[in-house]
């Protein structure tokens, strides 16, 4: 089948080996060659039957490129073992479509979770549940007292942000009117 011949399974790494992200996909890509060099070694392969080729592709953290990257591979990948970044993971999702292919994220991205093809890292919380979690253990989803100045969410515009910005309209849904409100910013903006 697909990404399945003579025995070996091939698996797709898509981080950022260049560009502004490259330590953080060149860390990812060590950690992943390490790992799938003791699977082939050591266990004899997935289910000591199948041996890994694992081939990194260079997402440049864009989502277009990602885009290209999954039209020109996707008849020869089985899975994706990691994918670094939220926009990426959202840009290979609408071009995986409803076909079913594991995609291991590297986002938390709490919207990831409704697709069958995203496995996500669940031991950091998503970040709806990070911004939730930061107003609840500051106490101000009950305030005893009402919000002077009121409680603002200054956010980045997109999957991060608009993620965030869930888990802040969540926990604050029960603030009277103008006890918390929230600001949106385009990415790369600085004139706030």
């Amino acid at each position: 089948g697909v990404g399945v011949d003579d025995g070996v399974i091939t698996l797709a790494a898509m981080l950022p080996l260049s560009g502004t992200l490259e330590p953080f996909g060149k860390s990812v890509l060590e950690g992943h060659e390490v790992y799938w060099a003791y699977v082939n070694e050591v266990l004899g392969g997935v289910g000591s039957n199948y041996a890994v080729r694992f081939a990194p592709l260079d997402t440049a953290y864009d989502e277009e490129t990602a885009r290209t990257l999954w039209a020109a591979n996707e008849d020869d990948i089985l899975a994706i073992s990691s994918v670094l970044g939220s926009p990426i993971t959202d840009a290979l999702l609408g071009e995986i479509g409803d076909r079913r292919i594991l995609l291991a994220a590297g986002s938390q991205a709490a919207g990831g979770s409704t697709s069958p093809n995203v496995v996500l890292n669940l031991a950091i919380p998503t970040y709806r549940d990070q911004i939730s979690g930061a107003i609840l253990a500051g106490g101000a989803e009950e305030p005893v007292v009402p919000a002077k100045p009121p409680l603002g969410f200054l956010y980045q515009e997109g999957v991060f942000g608009n993620d965030c910005l869930a888990g802040f309209e969540q926990t604050t849904a029960a603030y009277g009117a103008g006890e918390a409100f929230s600001i949106g910013h385009p990415a790369g903006t600085t004139e706030f």
